[in-house]
């Protein structure tokens, strides 16, 4: 490839100087390149809304405490989230409806059940008191009567909980996702306050989180 002489004028003295351009470098054809991942709006959402939710308790409480995330699908929205920001894996279970979510989950050393929610009690699958409880866009999929259940288990089990689910189910959403209907935040909210110390219903990136702290009942043994 022949080199390409260019004439500039320099601005000091005004004369002319020669500047050698070396041939462009050959461009590395698209298929062969690192793909980048795009935070698309829906991306950015979800990341958004479960650093709130990280957010709402001291990072040591996270790396110290015994998690229990109820519908934790494959866990890249919420649990592998929380392990990668120092939470240890050994402390935390996943329940979920489907098993095809936890390879993932089982790779990095999380306890993965396999629950059918409108029929499984949390005792028939699971015992103890956790120091949170972990429920991200699980209510929209249930019926009425498993979220009532489900808030049950909640209280009795968990020293915190956290909820999460959308402002608002839109019909497109039904079919694709399996969404069955609009559950009310204040309901839910109004549950928790018998129980909890503080009980905080908040928007972020359209969802609602709500969020329960200090089980009076269990901290009365």
């Amino acid at each position: 490839m022949k080199r390409r002489i260019r004439m500039k004028r320099t601005s000091a003295a005004g004369r002319i100087s020669k500047k050698e351009i070396t041939p462009k470098a050959e461009i590395t054809p698209k298929a062969e390149r690192t793909p980048r991942v795009k935070r698309t709006p829906i991306v950015k959402n979800w990341v958004r809304r479960v650093e709130h939710m990280y957010g709402l308790f001291p990072s040591n409480f996270w790396n110290q405490a015994s998690i229990l995330d109820v519908g934790s699908s494959n866990g890249n929205k919420g649990l592998m989230r929380y392990i990668d920001k120092g939470a240890l894996a050994q402390n935390c279970t996943a329940l979920d409806a489907q098993q095809k979510y936890f390879p993932n989950l089982i790779d990095v050393g999380v306890r993965c059940i396999l629950v059918d929610f409108e029929v499984t009690r949390f005792p028939d699958v699971v015992d103890g008191v956790w120091d949170i409880i972990v429920c991200s866009h699980l209510m929209e999929h249930v019926t009425p009567q498993c979220e009532i259940d489900l808030i049950q288990d909640f209280i009795h089990h968990g020293r915190n909980v956290v909820i999460c689910f959308p402002v608002r189910i839109e019909r497109k959403d039904t079919k694709q996702y399996g969404h069955k209907r609009n559950p009310s935040p204040d309901k839910i909210a109004d549950s928790l306050r018998k129980s909890f110390d503080t009980v905080s219903v908040e928007t972020v990136s359209n969802q609602y989180v709500i969020a329960a702290k200090g089980n009076r009942i269990l901290r009365r043994g």
